[in-house]
């Protein structure tokens, strides 16, 4: 299989396995409704998937099984196991406890998933066009993150387990097709990966760096990403709709800012480094994100299409560097160990954004969606300083 037809196989894969991710924050108030919770108990069933994926990306980094394991396995076992879990509380009449151990373990699966999906992207893609290539992945979390949203108008707003029996169903195909995954020519032969190479994320000084960056971004991307449905909620234009056409257009819009948005800021934050270096591309996106940041307390005061116009752009702003980060860790891990480095800076990172997810119910609460986004400027801020230009010292990285 040549290497177009494994890029479009593993980019399809994770639109299908990741649409299991954000289908609880797509139905959460049905489900808050049902089990009765709280913003506190809320807040935990949706970062329950990414305290999973967060230990699953440590665990595959640790036991360096990414680069030791063959990805048709890991990304058919991944997606597989994210169908059973996905299904388990949509089946079954089960506690919230039991609820939240289902999407802790659907995030254990994805991480499989989305940490091989990114070697074999790395594997096939030449250099020359690597940023490109993991663009081109990046925006398939993207698409898969936001599917959810868009399900809803097909299964309605109220019925979370019709869409969670939806989702398992993609993310079945996905373990069908993931058996056709293989390795490209640009990778080295899998060989001992040592502990110090999944380490070299935070010991490496350039390595450290951008690490630190992604750890920025990912504070920022999961905080609108999760909460971007009640920050449009409380848009005057939307609070005037009635229920089920403001479930409608909540949802629709959401997948507008996260899915088509951010499809699009992956793709040029994956074209725009044939011009310049990945740093100075990745530090520019973080500049446009800070400032949409900083405008979200204008959003109720101004007109609809300008709030609309600033989330549109936020959302391709935020997750434009995402690619970057993954393509600069795979040329300073070496080929040998990508798969190991890049699932440590990605436990790390998503370590960080359960955080955010509890945080910002709870800032709203105190002064409101609008100013409790204001918080998210420090993902900005931490990744604009870190992606400074590198010590002379060091490799500089393009």
């Amino acid at each position: 299989m040549n290497a177009r037809a494994q890029l479009t196989w593993a980019i399809c894969t994770q639109i299908l396995a990741i649409s299991c991710w954000l289908n609880t924050a797509a139905t959460l108030p049905a489900i808050s409704a049902e089990y009765g919770l709280g913003d506190g108990a809320a807040s935990a069933l949706t970062a329950a998937v990414q305290g999973g994926f967060a230990a699953g990306a440590l665990a595959l980094a640790i036991r360096r099984t990414t680069d030791r394991v063959r990805p048709a396995i890991l990304i058919s076992v991944g997606s597989l196991a994210a169908a059973v879990f996905t299904l388990l509380p949509a089946l079954l009449e089960i506690n919230f406890i039991w609820f939240v151990v289902s999407k802790a373990s659907v995030g254990l699966a994805l991480a499989a998933v989305y940490t091989t999906g990114m070697r074999v992207v790395l594997s096939w893609a030449p250099p020359r066009y690597r940023s490109l290539a993991v663009a081109a992945l990046v925006a398939s979390l993207t698409v898969g993150t936001a599917a959810p949203h868009l399900l809803t108008g097909s299964v309605g707003s109220g019925q979370w387990r019709a869409l969670m029996i939806l989702t398992a169903a993609l993310a079945l195909v996905a373990a069908l097709i993931g058996l056709t995954s293989r390795t490209g020519p640009h990778v080295s032969p899998i060989r001992e990966v040592t502990l110090s190479d999944a380490l070299a994320v935070v010991s490496n000084p350039v390595q450290r760096r951008i690490t630190i960056a992604y750890v920025g971004h990912m504070w920022e991307v999961y905080g609108l990403w999760v909460w971007v449905p009640s920050l449009m909620l409380s848009l005057p234009e939307i609070t005037t709709l009635r229920g089920s056409e403001s479930a409608a257009a909540v949802g629709g819009w959401t997948f507008v800012i996260i899915g088509v948005a951010g499809t699009i800021g992956c793709f040029v934050g994956g074209f725009l480094p044939h011009f310049s270096s990945r740093r100075l591309v990745a530090r520019a996106v973080v500049a446009v994100s800070a400032v949409c940041v900083l405008l979200t307390p204008l959003l109720a005061v101004v007109p609809f299409w300008l709030s609309l116009g600033v989330l549109v752009v936020w959302g391709a702003a935020t997750i434009g560097d995402s690619a970057l980060y993954s393509a600069m860790t795979g040329r300073e891990s070496g080929q040998a160990a990508v798969g190991t480095a890049i699932a440590t800076q990605m436990g790390i990172g998503y370590s960080v954004s359960i955080g955010v997810v509890y945080a910002l119910p709870l800032a709203a609460g105190l002064v409101g969606w609008q100013f409790a986004f204001l918080i998210l400027a420090i993902g900005p801020a931490v990744s604009f300083v870190a992606l400074r230009p590198w010590d002379r010292r060091t490799p500089i990285t393009h």
